[in-house]
């Protein structure tokens, strides 16, 4: 929670909260949860958006039937912490690492586990975003864009739209292109640059994306979202949140320039 004071000094007014790593920020704490709305009220920050955690116990794409379905109730369980902050939208991965074949029998157990989760989601007033994953390193299940649309637009009643994670995009070969693939389901957005090996979380424009051609993209499906950074902060919250602070206004100043 010492990063929100930098943030909202900079001038930033959301966030998204990371809830991965419950050392950062523990969903299970109604004691977190609540210092946490009290901190962000404080700030005046607007909570848009929770990264909810995942690990391999959390898969809601596992065969595994047991893993599966505990992953399913932890999620729903923290669905209803997040109403207390309260959050807009939850960011959920589709899955976690595969084994190669396994793709067509995920794909229907994370349909399965997004209807219910998507289900609960919408009764507490929150929408849910899934995540584009990246298979470098390891293979992971809807480790495309297009993979991910065909996902989301698979599950029945009340379906979740993208998060387009534009380090991961970039790993497996498509940004723009895979952007404006996915049209109106892309609902918010991870931003982050890498060098085309790692996923970096470099900030915008320090990496290989071709930031013209992403702005472009957005503007062609009407993108109405956040440009949500996701980006490292082992150099410190304000340095970094600054260099990428002034990289994105160089970098939108350069497209509107080029109209």
């Amino acid at each position: 929670m010492d990063s929100l004071e930098p943030i909202e000094r900079m001038g930033f007014k959301s966030i998204e909260i990371w809830g991965v790593d419950p050392a950062h920020f523990n969903l299970d704490s109604s004691k977190d949860v609540m210092a946490l709305r009290d901190h962000l009220s404080a700030f005046r920050l607007r909570p848009e958006s929770l990264h909810m955690p995942f690990r391999k116990q959390l898969d809601i794409s596992s065969l595994d039937p047991k893993i599966r379905a505990g992953a399913v109730r932890t999620t729903i369980r923290h669905l209803r912490a997040a109403s207390k902050i309260p959050v807009e939208e939850v960011v959920v991965h589709p899955g976690h690492a595969r084994q190669a074949g396994e793709e067509p029998r995920r794909f229907k157990m994370a349909v399965a586990s997004l209807e219910r989760i998507c289900s609960a989601a919408d009764a507490l007033g929150i929408r849910v975003s899934v995540e584009n994953l990246h298979s470098m390193g390891q293979l992971a299940f809807c480790d495309t864009l297009p993979k991910t649309l065909h996902l989301v637009r698979s599950v029945e009643g009340f379906a979740p739209g993208i998060c387009a994670d534009t380090s991961h995009a970039n790993l497996m070969g498509g940004v723009a292109e895979e952007m404006e693939i996915c049209g109106a389901s892309v609902r918010r957005t991870h931003i982050s640059d890498n060098l085309g090996h790692d996923d970096d979380h470099l900030p915008p424009g320090d990496g290989h994306i071709n930031w013209q051609a992403v702005l472009t993209s957005l503007k062609r499906i009407s993108y109405q979202g956040s440009l949500m950074l996701e980006i490292s902060g082992h150099d410190g919250p304000e340095r970094v949140l600054s260099r990428a602070q002034s990289n994105l206004k160089s970098i939108i100043s350069e497209w509107r320039r080029r109209g």
